[in-house]
């Protein structure tokens, strides 16, 4: 019951806005990871990529997602790509937003907005908000991340996944379902 809204290009990248009821699709993760800190390949950006590791639990809801987006594409191909393209050939071009390797933990990558109207909130274990702490590496984490839409371009495609929200969780926190 996703809604794929009207594309939208930029600088020769197509956005195509995906909604549930309304809304961009958000998920609330409790207890990840990073570890590493964010980064860009321009070192003055303020938008960086973040890597979440998530428990095994998320490992079926990840996999059905990508399945589902990816036969969403296949089935839409005309219209977001602008020609037909079979199952392989939209899986070929796909860049996933998350990779699981044998018996190790999903990792999760999504971007993190450092400053301006988009910047992600930091909060608390008590809920009350903080300034960005000087690391994420190894902090437990809650998260909230919000799945707005997909990008295409001329061979590539995924989905724009934005880390909105992150609290500082202590560990084994259950009171707090953030």
């Amino acid at each position: 019951s996703w809604a794929f809204l009207d594309a939208r290009s930029e600088s020769g990248i197509k956005s195509v806005p995906v909604t549930y009821q309304r809304s961009p699709i958000v998920l609330s993760i409790q207890d990840v990871l990073s570890p590493f800190e964010p980064s860009s390949f321009v070192e003055e950006s303020t938008r960086k990529t973040i890597t979440l590791r998530l428990n095994k639990e998320w490992d079926a809801a990840v996999d059905c997602f990508e399945a589902c987006i990816l036969h969403e594409a296949a089935s839409r191909s005309e219209e977001f790509f602008g020609r037909p393209l079979g199952e392989e050939a939209v899986r070929a071009m796909y860049k996933p937003i998350s990779k699981k390797t044998g018996d190790y933990p999903r990792n999760l990558r999504v971007k993190l907005n450092t400053a301006g109207a988009y910047a992600a909130h930091y909060w608390a274990a008590d809920k009350t908000r903080l300034d960005p702490p000087g690391t994420l590496v190894g902090v437990a984490l809650n998260v909230r991340v919000s799945l707005r839409a997909l990008w295409i371009g001329d061979d590539a495609w995924g989905v724009v996944a934005e880390c909105t929200d992150l609290q500082l969780a202590e560990q084994g926190s259950e009171e707090c379902p953030f």
